[in-house]
């Protein structure tokens, strides 16, 4: 059992030294995408509503999450679009 626990630790840092990768100047470069990388949606969304919910109301605006074809990590954005809508 204290072997699994040291396993699941040791993952959990390194899924954090990989976000930091990933998200410092030189992994931007590397993923050609100079947006926040999440690797998951789940982590995206946690961020969503962690940002939205912050008391100054800087991100209010942000409205979802969506997979980037660049780089392929999930970002935050703004942008809700329009339903399509006949004439």
């Amino acid at each position: 059992m204290l072997r699994e626990e040291h396993e699941r630790r040791q993952r959990a840092k390194d899924a954090v030294e990989l976000i930091r990768q990933i998200n410092s100047p030189s992994g931007q470069r590397m993923r050609n995408c100079r947006k926040r990388a999440h690797l998951t949606k789940k982590a995206a969304l946690d961020e969503l509503e962690k940002l939205k919910s912050h008391p100054s109301g800087k991100h209010s605006k942000l409205q979802r999450v969506y997979l980037c074809d660049r780089c392929y990590t999930w970002h935050l954005t703004t942008f809700n679009p329009k339903p399509w809508k006949w004439d």
